[in-house]
């Protein structure tokens, strides 16, 4: 906590300062706007920090970020889709979610699973049917489209009901896996269409987040491949699907209700919320990680994983099971704050999310976050966000008063260019000042080790007992 401490105080001086030079930066309207901004980059912040304490990193965080609100924008604007079609995408979405259920209880009881996955198949093939016979546009195919899913849907069944009686866990992943690919597919391509309701828009998006977090981290985790190389190729790949999604344009969200999610709150005064919905989802998320990361099991075997993955390993604990989870983790809060985005900017395009998940680990870092992985808390990435949302905005909202050699009161103000240069030295500074801490903590370890050594105790603080004198004759 004495980091953390540090970084509060700094952050209050920071803000004194900033208040000193311009009273409007803790004016109503800056204030809010300033706590939303805080809000919104914590989130995913605290995602990225439950990476960064196993020892990985996410840099796919900010196209996520980017590809949530594109998806949202997409699929609920536009004219009203047909009824058929509305109805075909909640089915789908439905039995995506039965599917999931399924390779979820098939990881501990491969017949409980292969149950589930069959009541998938059954439903899936009674709703091809019936789409068949009278609504094609149900799944958002003609006749031929339609038979082509009939036949993936039984292949898929035909391969778990193998892998269930041959007790082989690979054959029933690939069937469960092979018909939910296969379900996301049919899913997105009704969804892309347009014209239906956030209660859809929204719970796609979000699957579709968790989805590439789960797709990250089994990469990273059953490939043995480096983070850093997954994760910035994912970067790319994720923004080169908004880019294709958007056409090259905007996708705007016209007067859809999401805009409330960003202007709106509690006890509105002056024309703003004190309490903006984007800083509520904050709390709930923050409650939350602070019990998953500090208080339960799960969070000491992130924390173990950071520190010696080597012993976390060799002590029995599911190392590629958390780690993958992490990354999961990171890329649904990536998306809970891509849905606040698209609320607070209203019109979407791949530009949406560049540079995001350099904020991210500046935060994450800025509070205490070691890129070594094992140190880190939740408090800790809220104060290193609103330490980067005030830098940003300080950088704005500084002001120096002073008088030429003519008499004339002037205004000096901070270069906006200079925006990056300022969190680039401060990313270096945290950087540094981490590499600093871990240098002087081992150099002390050392001491201490030689001191006790010298003075005939164990490291440990016992005292070193000599062995009786063996008796002679």
């Amino acid at each position: 906590m004495r980091r953390e401490l540090g970084m509060l105080v700094a952050l209050i001086l920071m803000c004194a300062g900033l208040w000193w030079s311009n009273p409007d930066f803790l004016g109503h309207s800056n204030a809010i706007n300033t706590t939303r901004q805080i809000s919104m980059l914590a989130i995913y912040a605290i995602g990225i920090g439950f990476v960064i304490i196993t020892g990985g990193i996410d840099l796919s965080i900010g196209s996520v970020i980017g590809l949530t609100g594109v998806l949202i924008a997409r699929i609920s604007t536009g004219p009203e889709a047909p009824a058929d079609v509305r109805a075909g995408l909640a089915l789908a979405l439905g039995l995506a979610a039965v599917l999931a259920v399924g390779l979820a209880v098939g990881g501990r009881n491969l017949s409980a699973g292969a149950v589930v996955v069959f009541a998938y198949a059954l439903l899936a093939l009674a709703v091809l049917t019936f789409a068949l016979a009278k609504y094609p546009g149900l799944v958002g195919a003609g006749r031929a489209g339609i038979l082509v899913r009939m036949g993936v849907v039984t292949v898929a069944a035909v391969l778990v009901a193998l892998g269930t009686v041959w007790r082989s866990k690979d054959l029933f992943t690939t069937g469960a896996w092979a018909a939910l690919l296969f379900q996301l597919y049919n899913m997105l391509s009704l969804a892309l269409g347009g014209g239906h309701s956030l209660w859809l828009a929204i719970p796609v998006a979000m699957l579709v987040a968790l989805l590439i977090g789960l797709a990250q981290g089994t990469l990273i985790t059953r490939l043995n491949l480096q983070p850093f190389i997954v994760t910035l190729g994912g970067m790319l790949l994720i923004r080169g699907v908004s880019q294709t999604v958007v056409q090259g344009g905007t996708l705007s969200l016209g007067n859809s209700p999401l805009l409330n999610l960003a202007n709106g709150g509690l006890f509105p005064y002056r024309g703003d919320p004190l309490l903006p919905y984007p800083l509520l989802i904050l709390l709930l998320v923050v409650a939350v990680a602070t019990y998953v990361l500090h208080f339960t099991v799960f969070g000491r075997y992130v924390y173990a994983i950071g520190g010696n993955r080597d012993a976390a390993e060799y002590s029995g604990i599911n190392v590629k099971r958390v780690e993958t989870l992490t990354y999961v983790i990171s890329a649904g809060l990536g998306g809970v704050a891509g849905v606040c985005y698209a609320a607070y900017i209203g019109q979407m395009s791949q530009q949406v999310g560049i540079a995001y998940e350099l904020y991210a680990i500046a935060a994450a870092v800025l509070g205490g976050c070691s890129l070594r992985g094992g140190e880190g808390t939740v408090l800790g990435i809220i104060i290193g966000s609103a330490i980067m949302r005030v830098i940003d905005n300080g950088i704005n909202m500084f002001q120096w008063l002073y008088t030429d050699a003519n008499g004339i009161r002037r205004i000096w103000r901070l270069d906006p260019n200079w925006t990056f240069i300022i969190i680039g030295a401060v990313i270096l500074v945290a950087v540094i000042l981490d590499q600093v801490v871990h240098i002087v903590q081992a150099a002390r370890r050392t001491r201490k080790a030689g001191a006790a050594a010298a003075g005939g105790a164990a490291p440990g603080g016992f005292e070193v007992v000599p062995p009786p004198p063996a008796k002679v004759g």
